[in-house]
């Protein structure tokens, strides 16, 4: 592996860490923008894994779940196995926040 690899497999575990502790991960405020929805407390987490204020829009989550699924796609990180494994990772956590989220939209209630 080269240095400019490991530099940027290591880049990506860090950004990988901060996403799961969801530190960095909240990239929207849209607290004046739109109406909000009381969440419960139990999707409170997904809506943070999406970076969107609990009680956007379904639109808006959706919206937001695409672009981190761009983003952290596994094909995109596939120089090493740990990237690809990583950013796998990242996604599966991204489709079930998701899924959650969506099944909540659906039907009133949450998904356990």
């Amino acid at each position: 592996m080269t240095a400019a690899g490991a530099k940027t497999d290591s880049s990506y575990r860090k950004r990988f860490a901060s996403f799961i502790k969801h530190n960095d991960f909240i990239e929207r405020n849209e607290s004046s923008k739109q109406e909000k929805q009381s969440v419960p407390v139990e999707l409170y987490k997904d809506f943070f894994r999406l970076g969107v204020v609990p009680g956007s829009t379904f639109e808006t989550c959706r919206e937001a779940y695409k672009n981190l699924l761009k983003k952290h796609h596994p094909d995109h990180h596939s120089r090493t196995n740990e990237m690809m494994n990583t950013a796998t990772e990242i996604t599966s956590y991204i489709n079930a926040s998701f899924q959650r989220i969506s099944f909540w939209f659906k039907t009133g209630k949450v998904d356990e």
